[in-house]
């Protein structure tokens, strides 16, 4: 006597369907951020030939830097609509001063989201003004961010003093003031491998070493000059 599973259309589609969604790598965005962007009502066979469809959907939040869409275990037919999306956030680093408001931008230089009016600001976060100009486009300012991401790495080498706001001045150069310190210096954005940034913190270390409890007294340390650091005392 032969046996025959009886199968009906409902437990069928239940099959093509039913997914375990698993989550990982997150912080701050919550399932919901990530699940908005997933194509749930996808057959688990599209999701296992789609992996890259899915990762650019997610991409399309700007809090996620990177995503990666795989399988659980070794073989997604042993564990049959079962997936792992793996998200690596973006982190909010700095807050651009814009025009139209004040934004939140990565570490990567780019921009995140606006920030709310009544938003609790991070202190770790580093305000950034100068940059209302017209001529400067949003691939100008991401420029300008990613230069001043290198130039706070560089610093953070040759001065050692976190900074606590920056205050762009052109396309070239940006002055810098210091946490526990009173006086703005500053800097030329850096060229190539940086060389000239990193001088220039060089410079700067050297003289507030030399001038001791005397820093306290300057205004200013215009250091955008090739050698030359410009001292100006605070009236």
């Amino acid at each position: 006597m032969r046996h025959f599973a009886a199968w009906s259309s409902s437990s069928f589609k239940h099959i093509l369907l039913e997914k375990d969604i698993r989550i990982e790598g997150t912080e701050r965005l919550g399932r919901l951020d990530i699940e908005r962007l997933l194509p749930l009502n996808r057959s688990v066979i599209w999701w296992m030939t789609n992996y890259s469809t899915i990762e650019s959907r997610l991409r399309e939040n700007p809090a996620i830097g990177s995503v990666k869409v795989s399988p659980c275990g070794q073989s997604a037919l042993n564990n049959w609509g079962c997936f792992v999306v793996d998200v690596g956030e973006r982190k909010s680093h700095y807050i651009g001063i814009l025009k139209d408001g004040a934004w939140l931008i990565g570490e990567d230089g780019g921009f995140m989201r606006p920030l709310g009016r009544d938003e609790i600001v991070d202190p770790g976060w580093i305000p950034v003004t100068g940059l209302s100009e017209d001529n400067q486009s949003p691939d100008v300012i991401h420029q300008i961010f990613s230069a001043l991401r290198q130039s706070e790495s560089i610093l953070a080498e040759t001065y050692k003093k976190p900074i606590s706001s920056i205050h762009v001045e052109g396309n070239s150069e940006f002055k810098a003031k210091f946490k526990g310190q009173k006086f703005e210096a500053r800097f030329e954005l850096p060229r190539g491998d940086g060389s000239n940034t990193r001088e220039q913190g060089i410079r700067l270390n050297e003289l507030v070493t030399k001038m001791g409890n005397k820093i306290d007294s300057v205004a200013s340390v215009d250091l955008a000059y090739n050698r030359v650091a410009v001292v100006k005392i605070a009236e």
